[in-house]
Order: structure tokens, then C-alpha cells, then sequence
């Protein structure tokens, strides 16, 4: 009897000692698999944390190449207004410029028309022509001065060298040859077209070459041929040129 109870108390041990073995394998899985789950949970965090961080770092690189972008576009657009502005400036420059300079040719024309009709009323007629030869921009003279140029031109550049011409001859025959040189340079310098407008060629030549410059000389006595191949002083000026 003793022994059966006996042995009732080892089975009875047996199961407490299994059962709590039991429970501690199951206390320690579950405690395992909790801290596997935390493991894994804080896995994903970081994962989520550094995906969380790629994805924010792309779109503040992609909006930063946006406003790069922006900004290289409007950098552009604004040189490309400080270039039409140069540009712009330079046009209205040179419109200015152009203007002013119309504008003196113009003043200066008329003013030369004015004391060329003041010589010429002071009887002046040689002044006059030579006022009116003057490198003056006749083209920018209104209808009434330019009736009044042509008219002063009429009543005096022929005149003029035809009285220049006298003076030149009158000095000549005195053999005051420099003082003539300038009169039939004058005359010739006015009108080309008269028919003693040769005669002023030939005396600037013979004076030339009585003052020793052959080499002037040999110049007029050129243009003297080129420009009145019959004239009868050909033979004469062919001369000076030898």
C-alpha cells in the first residue's frame, strides 16, 4: 500500500516538474518571440526612417534643381534685357548722333549761304563764289535757299574766275609768278568748263617751272592734256613735261 503511494507522489512529481518545464519553454519562446517581433519592428522603423529620409532628400534635390533651373532661366531672360537695353541705347546713340550731326551740316550750310550773300552785296563777287564753293551740304537747303544759292551761284562764279583769270594774267606779265599761281588756281578751282580755263593750267605750269619745282610743273602739265587733249597749248606743256 505504502508503495503505490510511493510511487503516486514520483508520477505526480514528474507531471509538476514537466508541466513547469513546459511553461518555462513556453515562457521563453514567447519571450523570444517578443523580442524577435521588437527586432523586426525596429528594423522596419529604420527602414522606414532611412526610406523616409531618400525620399525627402530627392524631392529637396528635385526642387532644388528646379529653382536652379529657374534661376538659370530668369539669369537669361534677364541678360538678354540688359543686352536689348545696350542695344536700344546704342540705336538712340547713334540717332542722336546722326541728328546733331544734320543739324551743324544744315547750321552751317545756311550760314555760309548768309556770307556769301553778304559778299556778294558788299561787292565782293570773288568772295562770294568762293563761299559758294565751299564743301557745303547744299542738298539740306529748304526751296527758298536754294533758289537763293542758285542764283548767287549764277551772278558770280563765272564772274569771279573770269576776274580771278585777269588778275592772274596782270601778275604774270610782271613775272610775279607765285601771286599769278594762286589767282589761276582760283579761277580754275571755281569753273573748269571756260575757254581759258586751259590758260590757267598752262600759266600754273610755266610758273612752276620757272620757280624750279619741275616736278609740280610736270603735274599740271599732265592734267593740263588729260583734261584738254586740243588744247594749243599741248605742244607747250609736252615741253615742260620732257
Amino acid at each position: 500500500m505504502s508503495e503505490k503511494k510511493g510511487e503516486k507522489k514520483t508520477v505526480w512529481l514528474y507531471a509538476v516538474v514537466l508541466f513547469t518545464s513546459a511553461f518555462i519553454v513556453l515562457l521563453l519562446t514567447a519571450y523570444s518571440q517578443i523580442k524577435f517581433n521588437k527586432n523586426i519592428d525596429d528594423y522596419r522603423s529604420q527602414i522606414s526612417s532611412v526610406e523616409k529620409e531618400r525620399i525627402n532628400f530627392q524631392m529637396s534635390l528635385s526642387s532644388a534643381l528646379e529653382e536652379n533651373k529657374k534661376l538659370k532661366a530668369d539669369i537669361k531672360n534677364l541678360g538678354e534685357n540688359l543686352d536689348d537695353m545696350k542695344k536700344a541705347q546704342k540705336e538712340n546713340s547713334e540717332v542722336l548722333e546722326e541728328s546733331k550731326k544734320k543739324f551743324d551740316e544744315k547750321l552751317a550750310a545756311y550760314e555760309t549761304l548768309l556770307a556769301a550773300d553778304k559778299a556778294f552785296n558788299e561787292g565782293d563777287i570773288i568772295k562770294c563764289a568762293a563761299l559758294l564753293k565751299k564743301n557745303m551740304k547744299v542738298s539740306l537747303l529748304d526751296s527758298n535757299a536754294m533758289d537763293k544759292y542758285v542764283s548767287l551761284v549764277n551772278k558770280s562764279i563765272k564772274t569771279a574766275a573770269y576776274k580771278l583769270y585777269i588778275e592772274g594774267y596782270s601778275l604774270f606779265k610782271t613775272k610775279d609768278y607765285k601771286a599769278s599761281m594762286e589767282k589761276f588756281s582760283l579761277s580754275f578751282e571755281l569753273t573748269e568748263g571756260e575757254y581759258y580755263s586751259d590758260d590757267c593750267l598752262y600759266f600754273i605750269a610755266y610758273s612752276e617751272y620757272k620757280l624750279g619745282d619741275l616736278e609740280s610743273a610736270r603735274k599740271t602739265a599732265g592734267i593740263l592734256l588729260q583734261k584738254f587733249p586740243d588744247s594749243s597749248y599741248a605742244g607747250d606743256v609736252a615741253e615742260i613735261i620732257k
